[in-house]
């Protein structure tokens, strides 16, 4: 796997490699006291706006936005649909020039010179320094950056420290020239095959996620993320622009889906017979060290299991179609769309 930004689709639920497969609340902040008052703080709602936001007609911006992960699943699409727009943009990632890297600063004042906005995607990875996220947002800012989109996780709503902790650097600034937007995206629906490479070779999925049909999760697909972050960073209206400040998105699919189902829907669609199984947690921990899983994303992973099993990734709320004005794409939709029993290697 080729730098960090190629990695799986930031935060989405990680799986253990190889054949293993078995693979928040954040306070409502208000407008401090004679400043920004009609600056709309409320997190999560997509509440407040005068009519749909999704008028592809609407002037563009002339900014010039930058997007890293540019290689990854979302990045290129963001890449891709704001240039539909006719929104200047650069392309950054560890293979592009100039170059981006996370773990090299030096690499970053190229990268945002004569930017004005950035779409900001983190390595998936659980040891990531959030430091790094102020560190930028501080050179960004002095560059001259005005608007930031950071794509972070829906565990972050219920504390998953390594996702929460990315978005607190955006959170402590709040500064009348410059504006932050949060989005968090559901499990995605592309993980099936990205995330599921050994699917066929095994026959479906082994995991501590209950008896079947196994945790529900309202899969997004990655086109309607990277449409919602198009819509934010292509608004040039002022009144459009004051919307998005301060704002954190959740990202929902229309339908939340146990494991039982993904796989009847996949195994539908290509023809094999797939078949979901419970673990018992202990086990399946026993097998990814054996497997030679670091601890690190041992825990984390088993984390993840257990927020889907609270029923933290079900939720199926508004935010993409009041953002977009059409509801998000469905699991099946995604299937016909993109899914063949081509798109799995066979073991």
């Amino acid at each position: 796997m080729r730098g960090r930004e190629c990695r799986v689709p930031t935060f989405a639920p990680a799986l253990v490699p190889h054949r293993l497969d078995g693979a928040r609340p954040f306070p409502r902040r208000e407008p401090r006291k004679g400043r920004c008052a009609s600056r709309p703080w409320q997190v999560g709602a997509v509440t407040g706006h005068s009519g749909d936001m999704s008028d592809s007609s609407v002037e563009t911006t002339s900014e010039l936005v930058l997007v890293t992960g540019a290689t990854g699943q979302t990045g290129a699409l963001v890449a891709e649909g704001l240039r539909a727009r006719g929104v200047p943009v650069r392309e950054a990632a560890r293979g592009t020039d100039p170059r981006f890297d996370w773990d090299d600063p030096a690499t970053w004042d190229a990268v945002l010179d004569g930017a004005t906005a950035a779409y900001l995607v983190t390595p998936l990875v659980p040891d990531f320094a959030p430091g790094l996220v102020g560190d930028f947002t501080a050179r960004a800012r002095a560059a001259g950056v005005r608007r930031l989109v950071l794509l972070s996780g829906a565990s972050a709503e219920f504390g998953n420290v390594p996702i929460l902790s990315r978005e607190m650097p955006l959170r402590a600034v709040d500064q009348d020239d410059f504006s932050w937007t949060i989005l968090r995206p559901s499990a995605f629906a592309q993980n099936f095959p990205a995330m599921e490479r050994t699917l066929l070779a095994d026959g479906g999925v082994r995991r501590p996620l209950g008896p079947a049909p196994g945790a529900a999760v309202a899969y997004i697909d990655v086109r309607d993320i990277a449409d919602v972050a198009v819509e934010i960073l292509a608004s040039a209206e002022p009144d459009q622009v004051r919307a998005h400040a301060g704002r954190t998105y959740y990202l929902d699919g229309p339908e939340a889906l146990g494991y039982e189902q993904v796989l009847d829907a996949i195994g539908s669609r290509i023809g094999r017979e797939l078949r979901y199984e419970d673990a018992p947690r202990d086990e399946w921990a026993a097998g990814a060290r054996a497997a030679g899983v670091e601890e690190v994303w041992l825990r984390w992973r088993l984390d993840l299991f257990a927020q889907q099993r609270r029923g933290e990734y079900a939720h199926t709320r508004d935010d993409v179609e009041r953002l977009l004005g059409r509801r998000p794409r469905r699991f099946d939709a995604y299937l016909a769309d993109s899914v063949s029993a081509d798109s799995w290697p066979e073991g």
